[in-house]
């Protein structure tokens, strides 16, 4: 099993009639027994709605004696035709692995020993118009029965509105609200038809909440969060607010994300998964179950605030010791080097300048030199968020050598390269950066 790692006497079957006719019956109330775990599904706000926390924590706080937990399975270009938890090679079929890969979405949703559900889904479906509402509403009806009938409690979310973007450079996507409102009404009717609660996040007042007209900015995420709960009969003034409870989520949710989306799935499933990156009696594959026991031991912390008990702390396990091979030595591989007639080879930069694990260089137009490096790789150290960065060398007199280096972008994960682009900041003055490419 991969991702049930709560004792089977937590899981309670929620009853639910799924016989029609449904049409003349109101909502069936959500009820929240003890134990339940939440699974979110949905595209790329609901990954961040998630990661912020918001949400789950006044969840947690409304419902916290009955010591819910919950799991993110959405995937941010997901729609109810095809989830990436699904499509995923090595989801469906290991490479080896006696268990198989982690299943279909429905064996996923067993695994995590699912109880409830949040689905998110239809803002990307509406920009394919009005002749795919017809094939949307099918396949969003065939997820939800296929939930019902494993009785799942299931709420629907509807997408938020498409914004006018900030920049007149972007395409102005408020144009397809008109066809989003049919989806909204299609997702509502199916909330009517299969006695569902739904969110209403359409028509729902709210200030600008995003940049592009699409992607929720971060301070969008509080009243968001406010106006889901207040819909599904939390009164917020009622409700108490435990200091570091959605820290405490965030960084459980870090761990989830580390274990169920780890970076590099080809050297855990995939055919380089017998490769060996490290020396030390930990392999890959352990190194990340390891993060099960993480993920157990923050949910109980998360608990404990959410009951008014000692909050424990982080207490996250002691960092990774790094260390050069020892048999490297950059003088001794400078003089293995061929050359043409008339070239010479030098060290502009070492570790000296920050440079661990150097993946991507790029020069500017002002002749610095950008360079990704990465301590992550192959994937996160269970328990640690990455930090990789973009390291920015400077050869100021021009000798060959870099004489200034600073930190350029930090807290990535495993950046494979940069492209240059342009920004435009609040003047709309130009003004030149890299675009981060990752894993």
């Amino acid at each position: 099993m991969i991702c049930r790692i709560h004792h089977l006497a937590y899981l309670v079957a929620i009853a639910f009639c799924v016989l029609r006719p449904w049409q003349a019956r109101a909502a069936t109330p959500l009820e929240w027994k003890q134990h339940e775990v939440v699974v979110f599904l949905g595209s790329a706000n609901t990954v961040s709605m998630q990661k912020a926390g918001y949400l789950e924590a006044l969840l947690t706080q409304q419902f916290g004696r009955a010591h819910p937990i919950f799991r993110d399975l959405s995937w941010e270009s997901d729609t109810v035709f095809e989830q990436g938890t699904v499509i995923e090679r090595w989801r469906e079929q290991a490479h080896f692995d006696e268990d198989g890969g982690l299943g279909d979405l429905n064996q996923q949703l067993k695994r995590c020993g699912t109880t409830m559900i949040f689905a998110q889904f239809g803002q990307s479906e509406s920009i394919e118009g009005e002749g795919k509402l017809s094939a949307f509403t099918k396949a969003y009806e065939q997820l939800i029965e296929s939930w019902l009938n494993e009785k799942y409690q299931v709420v629907l979310l509807t997408p938020t509105p498409f914004e006018e973007p900030a920049s007149p450079h972007l395409p102005n996507l408020a144009l397809h609200n008109r066809l989003l409102a049919q989806y909204v009404e299609a997702i509502k009717q199916l909330g009517k038809d299969y006695r569902l609660i739904v969110v209403d996040l359409f028509r729902a007042p709210q200030n600008a909440q995003t940049d592009n007209g699409r992607h929720l900015l971060p301070e969008a995420h509080p009243a968001l969060a406010n106006q889901i709960v207040a819909q599904l009969g939390v009164d917020l003034a009622l409700l108490e607010r435990p200091v570091g409870l959605r820290q405490a989520i965030i960084e459980k949710h870090q761990l989830w994300l580390d274990y169920w989306r780890p970076t590099n799935w080809k050297l855990l499933f995939g055919d380089d998964a017998r490769r060996h990156f490290t020396t030390g009696p930990t392999s890959l594959r352990q190194e990340w179950a390891s993060l099960l026991p993480l993920i157990e031991k923050a949910e109980r912390r998360i608990d404990q605030i959410a009951n008014n008990r000692k909050d424990p702390g982080l207490k996250r396990p002691d960092p990774e010791i790094l260390h050069a091979h020892p048999e490297a030595d950059v003088f001794r591989e400078q003089e293995a080097f061929t050359l043409p007639k008339g070239f010479s080879v030098n060290l502009f930069a070492s570790e000296a300048e920050g440079l661990t694990s150097p993946l991507n260089a790029r020069w500017d137009p002002a002749g610095q030199m950008y360079v990704t490096v990465t301590t992550t790789y192959p994937h996160a150290f269970p328990g640690t968020r990455p930090d990789d960065k973009i390291i920015r060398l400077v050869d100021s007199n021009q000798d060959g050598f870099a004489d200034h280096s600073t930190v350029f972008a930090d807290g990535l994960n495993i950046p494979t390269g940069i492209e240059w682009g342009f920004r435009f900041v609040c003047s709309f003055t130009r003004r030149i950066g890299p675009k981060i490419l990752g894993s």
